[in-house]
């Protein structure tokens, strides 16, 4: 009797620990930009480019970055009367795409809660040891920032975790 008083208890300490490899964080990119990513994410970068970076068991990859294009030259003017034109959309593809080993298979544009300018592209690229992977990438374009998500679904065919962290970019006027 007593050895099945412990499948229990074991069952929800197993629970339990899914639940907290499952939880979700919010991390502030910027005093202003705020974003969820899995318990568990690691910062990385230096003082002018931080980049968080979490990985579930499953593999799915998630990686978080504000990029300033004040950096390169570009103020806030500048950069928002660039991001809904061809030409900076046809350049800024291009850069995304530029390393040979992305190959854009969709891709979308418009108003991230009806207000930023956002870029998002399903990409398929080859790793080193032959395997073929599906990236999603999402930039929103606020004041001179481009708040630059990626997800790699890992073993994962569920886009419900890509869906949530893409729509968790919290931004504070």
């Amino acid at each position: 009797m007593k050895k099945f008083m412990w499948l229990p208890l074991v069952a929800v300490m197993l629970s339990a620990v899914a639940f907290v490899a499952d939880e979700w964080k919010t991390v502030a990119l910027s005093p202003e930009i705020s974003v969820k990513l899995p318990a568990g994410f690691e910062k990385q970068g230096n003082e002018q480019q931080e980049v968080y970076i979490a990985k579930t068991k499953d593999s799915a990859a998630f990686t978080a970055m504000n990029i300033n294009f004040g950096n390169f030259g570009l103020d806030e003017a500048t950069l928002q009367s660039m991001v809904d034109t061809d030409m900076f959309k046809t350049q800024f593809k291009s850069g995304f795409s530029s390393n040979g080993k992305n190959e854009i298979i969709d891709e979308k544009y418009g108003k991230f809660k009806d207000k930023y300018t956002f870029y998002e592209f399903t990409s398929k690229s080859t790793t080193d040891d032959g395997k073929t992977v599906t990236g999603y990438s999402k930039t929103i374009f606020y004041k001179a920032n481009g708040i630059t998500l990626v997800y790699m679904s890992g073993n994962s065919k569920d886009l419900k975790d890509k869906d949530l962290f893409f729509n968790s970019v919290d931004i504070k006027e």
